[in-house]
């Protein structure tokens, strides 16, 4: 009920469902339970490349810099890596979120 990977994965199902402004609500919901999970933050930040507008993707952006990150097995695979160590929050944000897309377009490749 309070666990943001299962919001999380609710979204996502909206997201499937083409019903974008509620996968919306329950990303943000994720975010707004735990904003530690570098994870949930990437998957929202690939929801908002993929079918947001501008001005929702900088809002992700600016609120996952602000709550710093820590967790999350693909957030620390890339924030964790030497070549990644300088990079500021939205460039490791930015490069979880595309390796989630990376990873969700070769999934529906084998579907």
């Amino acid at each position: 009920d309070n666990d943001p990977h299962v919001i999380c994965a609710v979204a996502g199902l909206f997201v499937d469902e083409r019903k974008y402004p509620k996968a919306r609500k329950w990303y943000n919901r994720a975010v707004t339970l735990d904003d530690k999970i570098g994870d949930v933050w990437a998957a929202y930040y690939a929801f908002e490349l993929s079918h947001g507008e501008d001005e929702h993707q900088k809002d992700v952006v600016t609120r996952c810099s602000g709550a710093d990150p820590k967790y999350g097995e693909l957030w620390c695979s890339i924030s964790k890596d030497p070549a990644n160590r300088k990079l500021e929050k939205k460039e490791l944000l930015d490069r979880a979120a595309r390796k989630l897309i990376e990873i969700q377009e070769s999934a529906n490749k084998v579907a």
